[in-house]
């Protein structure tokens, strides 16, 4: 996976955790949010980073599972922090 995937994944994934956790608390007014961001973002992380695997013909090696996880991980941070921190931290990295 690309850098340029990786962000593309978690913005896409940020983005419906903000989505689901902003409908949950309409529904939901007495939640706390950040634990509902991070809940939310685990659970997007992972169906969404399999999904694009099984779509993209990418093996469920023990490597790619580990690889789920840790997106999970990464868009339940940047769920809970700002987005844009989170690249920062990541373009740091890359160079």
């Amino acid at each position: 996976m690309t850098v340029e995937m990786f962000l593309m994944l978690l913005a896409s994934f940020t983005a419906i955790t903000t989505l689901v956790t902003e409908a949950i608390k309409k529904i939901f007014t007495d939640e706390n949010t950040t634990f509902v961001a991070l809940i939310v973002a685990l659970v997007v992380g992972i169906v969404g980073t399999s999904t694009y695997y099984y779509l993209t013909d990418i093996a469920f090696t023990g490597k790619n599972i580990v690889c789920i996880v840790l997106m999970a991980l990464a868009a339940g941070l940047a769920a809970t922090t700002s987005f844009d921190k989170v690249a920062k931290i990541i373009e740091g990295f890359k160079k």
